[in-house]
C-alpha cells in the first residue's frame, strides 16, 4: 500500500471503492436480466391463433411485469386489472398510427371498460397503449349493481391507487357521473398523444376527472417522451 502526501491509504480506498462499484453495476444487470427473462407476452387475438381469445383471461393469467398483447379486433369487455402490467396493441411494435385504430375495447354499455384498483401502500404500474376505448358508462361506486348514471364515475378508466402510463389512445363516447372519460382516485397519470373526446359527465370532468383523499397524489403529467 502507497501513501500519498498527506499519509492516507487514498489510492486503496479508491481501488476498493471502485471494485465495489463494479459488483453493483454486475448485481443490476444481473437483476434487469432476470426481469426480462421472467416477464412474459400473452398474446389475444380473434381468429384462434393464439393462446387466449378473450383479454381478461390473458390478464386473469399474467402476473406482475408481464404483458398482454392484444391483435386487431373489437373486444366486447369490462376488464379488470388488479396487477403491474402492460396492455397493448400491435402499435406499441409497429409505430403504425393506424395500428391505434384498429384494436377496440368496447365496454358495450355495461360499465367502465377498464377498472384498475391498487392499495394505498402498494400502487400497481400499469401501461395501456394503441387502443379505442369507448362505449363504457362507469364503476358504480356504491358496490351495488344499479344502471343509475348519478353514481357511476369513469366512463373509459377507472384507476385507483395506480400509477398508469396511457400512450396513444382514442377514449371517446363513455359517459359517467364523474370523468367520462378518465376518472383517477389516488393515483398517479401520464398521459402521451391521446384523443380524449366525445365524452360525457353528468356530474364532473367529461374528459377527465381527480379525486385526492387525505394526503394521496392524484396528478396528471402530458409527457411528450413517454
Amino acid at each position: 500500500m502507497g501513501k500519498d502526501s498527506s499519509g492516507s491509504y487514498r489510492s486503496d480506498h479508491n481501488e476498493e471503492k471502485g471494485r465495489k462499484m463494479k459488483k453493483l453495476y454486475i448485481l443490476i444487470g444481473i437483476l434487469l436480466m432476470t426481469s426480462f427473462l421472467f416477464s412474459t407476452r400473452l398474446e389475444v387475438s380473434q381468429d384462434g391463433t393464439s393462446e387466449y381469445s378473450v383479454i381478461q383471461e390473458a390478464v386473469n393469467s399474467a402476473i406482475d411485469g408481464d404483458t398482454v398483447y392484444v391483435h386487431p379486433g373489437i373486444y366486447y369487455e369490462n376488464l379488470v386489472i388488479n396487477k403491474s402490467i402492460s396492455l397493448v396493441s400491435d402499435y406499441e411494435y409497429s409505430g403504425d398510427n393506424a395500428d391505434a385504430t384498429t384494436t377496440i375495447l368496447d365496454g358495450n354499455d355495461n360499465g367502465t371498460v377498464i377498472f384498475m384498483q391498487g392499495r394505498a401502500d402498494n400502487y400497481w404500474t400499469i401501461y395501456i397503449c394503441g387502443f379505442v376505448i369507448q362505449h363504457g358508462t362507469g364503476y358504480n361506486i356504491s358496490g351495488i349493481n344499479n344502471p343509475d348514471p348519478w353514481l357511476r364515475e369513469g366512463g373509459g378508466i377507472f384507476s385507483n391507487n395506480v400509477n398508469m402510463s396511457i400512450k396513444k389512445n382514442r377514449i371517446v363516447n363513455n359517459r359517467a357521473f364523474l370523468g367520462g372519460g378518465i376518472q383517477a382516485r389516488n393515483s398517479i397519470i401520464n398521459l402521451h398523444e391521446n384523443t380524449i373526446a366525445y365524452n360525457q359527465a353528468y356530474g364532473a370532468g367529461g374528459g377527465i376527472s381527480l379525486i385526492r383523499h387525505q394526503n394521496n397524489d392524484c396528478t396528471v403529467t402530458f409527457d411528450p417522451n413517454l
